[in-house]
C-alpha cells in the first residue's frame, strides 16, 4: 500500500493555530477574501414612520454590528467612504447625509404594512448569515421589527445608473441573462470594437412609467434596462451611440436623459414598446428534443411566415425518459395571427412526426379557456415499432394566450366542464379520438354517430359535460377506433365553429329552462305543504279550552319591563 505523500489539510500546522488565553483557535493558511456587499436594512412598521425613527432604529442595529465584529467589517456610507465611529443622530439631516432613508406607505384595507429602509455598502469576509445571526445584532433587529438582506445593483446605490432601455424586445418571455448574450456581439459588429472593452455592465427588466407632455395620458411598458457604474457610463453610452447609429431591425435603444431634453421622444418610445407588447405573443412548444427540433426549426422559418423571430429558452421542466432535459422554444407572432398559427403548427408537427406519432388531438372550441391555447400532441418514446414500449408517452404541446382556439388532451378523469370534449374507454390500449363532424364528413360515418344502435348509451337527465361526441355523456365502449386525420380535415371553417357554438347554446338554454320549471315546481309543492300545516296548528290551537281559574296572559310594555328591572328591592 503506497503512502501518501500529499500534506492532511484537516489537520492545522504550527503556522495555523494561534493560542490565546489558553485555548487553540484555527487560522485558514490563505487569508479570506474581503468582498463589497450592497444590503439593504429595512424596517416595517403598522404605522408610517418618520425619518428620525428610522434613523434611531438604524443606529441601533448599525451599532451593534460594528461593536460585535469591530475590525472584520467596514461600513460605507453614500460618499463611498468608511464609517469609522458611529455616533447617535441629533437631526434628520446629519443622518440622510450619511445614508438617505427611503419610505414606502402601508395600506391597512389590503394589510400591508409601511417599510422603511436604508441602503448601503459594507465590506467584510462573512456572509450576511452570519451577521444576523451574532446574538446582538438579532436582538437589535427583533426590536426594531427590522431585516438584514441583499440588494441586488440598482440605481438606488450611489455610483450605479441607467443608461437607456430597449424598445423592441418582449422581456416577458425571454430572460435579461438570455437578451444580454445576443446584445454583446451584436454592440461588438456594429461599433467595430472588441467584446472585452466594453465596459462592465446589467441588463435588468423594468417597469418604465412617463406622461404625454402637457396632458395627464400616461403610458406604461416592461422593457430591458442597462445599468453601469457611473465611471463607465460615458464610455458605455459612446459605445451604444456609435452601435444604434445605425438602424437595426426591430431594436431601439433609448436614453434615460431624453425624458428631460425631449419628452416628447420619450413618452412615444415608451407608447411604441407598450403597443408592441400588445401586438405580439408568444407560441411556447414544450417538450421536444433539442436534435429533433433542429430539423423542425427551418421548416418553421421557411413555411411560417407569421413567426416574427424564435427564441430558445433551456428548461429542465420536460425531461424525456433518458432524464435529458428538453428545450422551448418562443414563437414570435402577432395577436391576430394566433390562431391560424396554432392550427397550422398542429398540422405540420402531424406530418413532420408522422413516424413515431401516435394520436394527435384535433384543434377544437373551448368557451372555458378563453384566454389559452394549447394544442396537445402525444410522442411515444422512440423504441421499437409494436411492441407495447412505445404506449410510454412523452407530451408535448403548443402555448400561447388571447385566443379561443383550444386543442385539449382527451383523458378519462380530467375533461374540462362545458368544453368540446371526448371521452374514449377506460384504460384504452391505444387512445382513441374522435373528431368533431365537418361538411366533409361521409354518410357512413354520420350514421354511426346518429343511427339509435344498441350500443349508445341513453342520456341520462343531467349529464355532466356536453359533447357533440357523445350524445350520452357516458363512455363510448364499441365505437370503432377512427383512423388518424389527416390535414384535409383538422381545420374548421368559421361557418361550422359558429354552427358548434350556436347548438351548444342552444343545448344549454334548454336544459336550464327544464331545471329551472322543475325547481320552481318543487317550491311549489314545498309551500303548500307548509300552509297546510299552519293552518293546522291554527285550529287545533282554537279548539283547546281555556282554564277560567288562571287569568288571562297580559302583555307588558317594554318600558314598563326596563322599570322593573332598574326598582331596587327592600328587604324590611
Amino acid at each position: 500500500m503506497s503512502q501518501n505523500t500529499a500534506p492532511d489539510l484537516f489537520l492545522p500546522t504550527e503556522d495555523d493555530v494561534t493560542v490565546i488565553t489558553g485555548k487553540s483557535t484555527f487560522r485558514p493558511s490563505a487569508a479570506k477574501v474581503w468582498q463589497e456587499t450592497i444590503v439593504k436594512l429595512r424596517f416595517q412598521s403598522k404605522d408610517d414612520l418618520l425619518t428620525k425613527d428610522v434613523s434611531y432604529l438604524a443606529f441601533n442595529v448599525l451599532t451593534a454590528m460594528k461593536q460585535s465584529f469591530q475590525t472584520r467589517i467596514s461600513i460605507k456610507t453614500n460618499a463611498n467612504k468608511e464609517l469609522h465611529t458611529i455616533q447617535a443622530p441629533t437631526n434628520d439631516d446629519e443622518f440622510q447625509k450619511l445614508f438617505r432613508v427611503s419610505h414606502r406607505r402601508g395600506n391597512k384595507a389590503k394589510k400591508i404594512q409601511s417599510q422603511s429602509w436604508i441602503i448601503f455598502r459594507i465590506c467584510t469576509d462573512m456572509t450576511l448569515a452570519t451577521i444576523r445571526k451574532e446574538q446582538t445584532v438579532h436582538d437589535a433587529l427583533q426590536r426594531s421589527h427590522g431585516n438584514l438582506v441583499y440588494y441586488p445593483w440598482t440605481e438606488d446605490v450611489h455610483d450605479v445608473v441607467s443608461l437607456g432601455f430597449f424598445v423592441g424586445p418582449l422581456p416577458k418571455y425571454m430572460t435579461s441573462t438570455q437578451f444580454e448574450e445576443e446584445l454583446i456581439p451584436l454592440i461588438s459588429a456594429k461599433a467595430k470594437i472588441d467584446a472585452k472593452r466594453i465596459p462592465k455592465h446589467h441588463c435588468v427588466m423594468e417597469t418604465i412609467t412617463t406622461y404625454q407632455p402637457g396632458t395627464d395620458l400616461r403610458y406604461k411598458c416592461q422593457a430591458f434596462v442597462i445599468q453601469v457604474e457611473q465611471q463607465h457610463a460615458s464610455k458605455l453610452r459612446e459605445i451604444f451611440y456609435k452601435a444604434f447609429s445605425s438602424k437595426i431591425e426591430n431594436l431601439l435603444f433609448v436614453l434615460f436623459e431624453q425624458r428631460r431634453s425631449h419628452p416628447a421622444i420619450f413618452a412615444k418610445a415608451v407608447h411604441r414598446q407598450a403597443e408592441y407588447e400588445a401586438k405580439h405573443r408568444i407560441v411556447a412548444i414544450h417538450g421536444i428534443r433539442p436534435d429533433t427540433m433542429f430539423e423542425f426549426d427551418v421548416v418553421l422559418r421557411q413555411e411560417f411566415p407569421q413567426i416574427l423571430q424564435v427564441y430558445r429558452t433551456p428548461t429542465t421542466a420536460y425531461l424525456n425518459c433518458g432524464g435529458e432535459p428538453l428545450g422551448r422554444y418562443n414563437l414570435l407572432s402577432k395577436t391576430t395571427a394566433f390562431a391560424d398559427l396554432a392550427r397550422a403548427l398542429h398540422i405540420k408537427l402531424a406530418k413532420t412526426y408522422h413516424s413515431f406519432v401516435q394520436q394527435i388531438a384535433t384543434p377544437q372550441l373551448d368557451t372555458t379557456h378563453a384566454e389559452e391555447v394549447r394544442v396537445v400532441s402525444r410522442f411515444p418514446t422512440p423504441s421499437t415499432p409494436g411492441s407495447q414500449a412505445t404506449l410510454t408517452t412523452r407530451h408535448s404541446y403548443i402555448t400561447c394566450s388571447h385566443s379561443v382556439l383550444t386543442a385539449q388532451e382527451f383523458t378519462t378523469d380530467t375533461i374540462p366542464r362545458e368544453s368540446w370534449s371526448v371521452r374514449t374507454t377506460p384504460n384504452p390500449p391505444v387512445p382513441t379520438i374522435i373528431h368533431a363532424p365537418s361538411t366533409n364528413t361521409t354518410p357512413q360515418v354520420h350514421a354511426q354517430l346518429e343511427a339509435p344502435q344498441a350500443t349508445q348509451i341513453p342520456t341520462p337527465a343531467t349529464p355532466r359535460h356536453t359533447s357533440w361526441s357523445a350524445v350520452a355523456a357516458g363512455t363510448i365502449t364499441t365505437l370503432p377506433p377512427t383512423q388518424p386525420e389527416t390535414a384535409s380535415n383538422t381545420s374548421y371553417t368559421k361557418a361550422q365553429i359558429q354552427a358548434l357554438l350556436a347548438s351548444q347554446e342552444q343545448r344549454l338554454e334548454q336544459r336550464l329552462e327544464q331545471r329551472l320549471e322543475e325547481r320552481l315546481a318543487r317550491y311549489d309543492q314545498h309551500l303548500n305543504q307548509m300552509i297546510t300545516m299552519l293552518q293546522e296548528l291554527i285550529i287545533s290551537m282554537r279548539s283547546i279550552p281555556q282554564d277560567p281559574l288562571q287569568p288571562p296572559f297580559q302583555t307588558v310594555p317594554c318600558s314598563m319591563r326596563k322599570q322593573r328591572r332598574t326598582e331596587p328591592t327592600v328587604t324590611l
